[in-house]
Protein backbone atom coordinates (compact mmCIF):
# COMPACT_ATOMS: atom_id res chain seq x y z
CA UNK A 1 0.00 0.00 0.00
CA UNK A 2 2.85 2.24 0.72
CA UNK A 3 3.94 1.69 -2.80
CA UNK A 4 0.59 2.93 -3.97
CA UNK A 5 0.83 5.94 -1.69
CA UNK A 6 4.27 6.76 -2.96
CA UNK A 7 3.01 6.34 -6.42
CA UNK A 8 0.01 8.61 -5.76
CA UNK A 9 2.32 11.12 -4.06
CA UNK A 10 4.67 11.09 -7.01
CA UNK A 11 1.73 11.38 -9.43
CA UNK A 12 0.35 14.35 -7.42
CA UNK A 13 3.81 15.94 -7.35
CA UNK A 14 4.24 15.39 -11.08
CA UNK A 15 0.72 16.63 -11.70
CA UNK A 16 1.40 19.70 -9.54
CA UNK A 17 4.68 20.27 -11.41
CA UNK A 18 2.87 19.96 -14.77
CA UNK A 19 0.17 22.38 -13.62
CA UNK A 20 2.80 24.90 -12.54
CA UNK A 21 4.49 24.54 -15.93
CA UNK A 22 1.14 24.99 -17.69
CA UNK A 23 0.30 28.00 -15.51
CA UNK A 24 3.74 29.46 -16.20
CA UNK A 25 3.20 28.98 -19.95
CA UNK A 26 -0.32 30.44 -19.72
CA UNK A 27 1.07 33.40 -17.77
CA UNK A 28 3.80 33.89 -20.40
CA UNK A 29 1.23 33.65 -23.21
CA UNK A 30 -1.02 36.07 -21.33
CA UNK A 31 1.87 38.55 -21.00
CA UNK A 32 2.68 38.17 -24.72
CA UNK A 33 -0.95 38.75 -25.64
CA UNK A 34 -1.14 41.71 -23.24
CA UNK A 35 1.90 43.26 -24.94
CA UNK A 36 0.42 42.59 -28.37
CA UNK A 37 -2.90 44.04 -27.23
CA UNK A 38 -1.16 47.16 -25.88
CA UNK A 39 0.75 47.47 -29.17
CA UNK A 40 -2.48 47.02 -31.15
CA UNK A 41 -4.22 49.65 -29.01
CA UNK A 42 -1.34 52.09 -29.65
CA UNK A 43 -1.54 51.40 -33.38
CA UNK A 44 -5.31 51.92 -33.24
CA UNK A 45 -4.82 55.17 -31.31
CA UNK A 46 -2.22 56.36 -33.84
CA UNK A 47 -4.57 55.39 -36.66
CA UNK A 48 -7.42 57.36 -35.08
CA UNK A 49 -5.19 60.43 -34.73
CA UNK A 50 -4.11 60.12 -38.36
CA UNK A 51 -7.73 59.70 -39.44
CA UNK A 52 -8.67 62.89 -37.56
CA UNK A 53 -5.77 64.74 -39.21
CA UNK A 54 -6.76 63.33 -42.61
CA UNK A 55 -10.39 64.36 -42.16
CA UNK A 56 -9.31 67.85 -41.10
CA UNK A 57 -6.95 68.20 -44.08
CA UNK A 58 -9.62 66.86 -46.42
CA UNK A 59 -12.12 69.46 -45.17
CA UNK A 60 -9.51 72.18 -45.58
CA UNK A 61 -8.63 70.97 -49.08
CA UNK A 62 -12.31 70.78 -50.06
CA UNK A 63 -12.81 74.32 -48.78
CA UNK A 64 -9.74 75.54 -50.66
CA UNK A 65 -10.84 73.83 -53.87
CA UNK A 66 -14.30 75.34 -53.42
CA UNK A 67 -12.74 78.79 -53.11
CA UNK A 68 -10.53 78.16 -56.15
CA UNK A 69 -13.52 76.96 -58.17
CA UNK A 70 -15.45 80.12 -57.25
CA UNK A 71 -12.47 82.27 -58.24
CA UNK A 72 -12.13 80.39 -61.53
CA UNK A 73 -15.85 80.88 -62.23
CA UNK A 74 -15.55 84.62 -61.44
CA UNK A 75 -12.51 84.96 -63.70
CA UNK A 76 -14.27 83.05 -66.49
CA UNK A 77 -17.26 85.38 -66.14
CA UNK A 78 -14.99 88.44 -66.24
CA UNK A 79 -13.17 87.03 -69.28
CA UNK A 80 -16.47 86.41 -71.07
CA UNK A 81 -17.63 89.94 -70.24
CA UNK A 82 -14.33 91.39 -71.53
CA UNK A 83 -14.66 89.36 -74.73
CA UNK A 84 -18.19 90.70 -75.24
CA UNK A 85 -16.98 94.24 -74.52
CA UNK A 86 -14.12 93.72 -76.98
CA UNK A 87 -16.60 92.70 -79.71
CA UNK A 88 -18.68 95.82 -79.01
CA UNK A 89 -15.59 98.06 -79.07
CA UNK A 90 -14.42 96.51 -82.36
CA UNK A 91 -17.85 97.22 -83.84
CA UNK A 92 -17.68 100.84 -82.61
CA UNK A 93 -14.17 101.23 -84.06
CA UNK A 94 -15.34 99.76 -87.36
CA UNK A 95 -18.34 102.11 -87.42
CA UNK A 96 -16.08 105.10 -86.62
CA UNK A 97 -13.63 104.06 -89.34
CA UNK A 98 -16.51 103.88 -91.79
CA UNK A 99 -17.68 107.35 -90.73
CA UNK A 100 -14.14 108.77 -90.99
CA UNK A 101 -13.77 107.18 -94.40
CA UNK A 102 -17.09 108.70 -95.42
CA UNK A 103 -16.04 112.12 -94.11
CA UNK A 104 -12.73 111.90 -95.97
CA UNK A 105 -14.64 111.08 -99.12
CA UNK A 106 -16.97 114.03 -98.56
CA UNK A 107 -14.03 116.40 -97.95
CA UNK A 108 -12.28 115.06 -101.05
CA UNK A 109 -15.44 115.58 -103.13
CA UNK A 110 -15.85 119.13 -101.80
CA UNK A 111 -12.23 119.99 -102.56
CA UNK A 112 -12.47 118.49 -106.05
CA UNK A 113 -15.83 120.09 -106.84
CA UNK A 114 -15.49 123.55 -105.24
CA UNK A 115 -11.77 123.95 -104.76
CA UNK A 116 -9.70 124.95 -101.76
CA UNK A 117 -10.48 128.68 -102.18
CA UNK A 118 -14.22 128.14 -101.75
CA UNK A 119 -13.67 125.95 -98.67
CA UNK A 120 -11.33 128.63 -97.31
CA UNK A 121 -14.04 131.27 -97.66
CA UNK A 122 -16.76 129.09 -96.12
CA UNK A 123 -14.74 127.76 -93.13
CA UNK A 124 -12.58 130.85 -92.52
CA UNK A 125 -9.55 128.55 -92.33
CA UNK A 126 -6.38 129.44 -94.15
CA UNK A 127 -5.42 127.60 -97.32
CA UNK A 128 -2.31 126.44 -95.50
CA UNK A 129 -4.37 124.81 -92.69
CA UNK A 130 -6.68 123.15 -95.21
CA UNK A 131 -3.72 121.75 -97.18
CA UNK A 132 -2.08 120.57 -93.95
CA UNK A 133 -5.33 118.74 -93.00
CA UNK A 134 -5.57 117.17 -96.46
CA UNK A 135 -1.94 115.97 -96.30
CA UNK A 136 -2.33 114.59 -92.74
CA UNK A 137 -5.37 112.59 -93.82
CA UNK A 138 -3.96 111.48 -97.17
CA UNK A 139 -6.68 113.23 -99.17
Amino acid sequence: MENKTVSIDSIIKQDNKDRKAILKEVEKNLMDHSEKLAEAEKINSDYNLLKIKYDSLKREADSTFGTFNKQIKNLEDKSNNLEKENVVLKKIINDNNLQISGLKTIVELLVNKYGINTIENITCLSEEKINEYLEDNNI
